[in-house]
């Protein structure tokens, strides 16, 4: 084979590879959960969660929520890049992370949206 049937052949291999990572990762979806369901072998996965907020606490560089649903409570770490407007008794839907901080479960949100 010569170099530009060559190239043809990789540059249609990586697309169609590019297609079917697009394929899959619009596929896959993050399971919602309530808050009892999050053990310690939840720690490294993302979550889902539907929430109420019932404490905000403002530091520099962090938004910590405290999230309650009908089962349990637990904290949510958002980092602060941008101004966000919530506040007590929003209902709020979380994706984030299981992380362990102190010895104690948290959320490590990656998106916040309000319900």
């Amino acid at each position: 084979m010569n170099e530009k049937t060559l190239f043809i052949i990789a540059f249609a291999c990586t697309l169609f590879g590019i297609l079917i990572i697009l394929f899959i990762s619009e596929s896959i979806e993050i399971k919602q959960i309530q808050i009892k369901d999050i053990t310690e072998d939840s720690i490294g996965k993302q979550v889902k969660i539907i929430a109420t907020i019932s404490n905000i606490k403002t530091t520099p560089g962090l938004y910590i929520l405290t999230l309650k649903d009908n089962t349990s409570s637990i904290k949510a770490i958002i980092f602060k890049e941008e101004n966000l407007e919530f506040k007590n008794k929003d209902k709020v839907e979380i994706i984030g992370e299981i992380i362990k901080y102190k010895n104690i479960l948290e959320i490590q949100a990656n998106q916040l949206k309000i319900l």
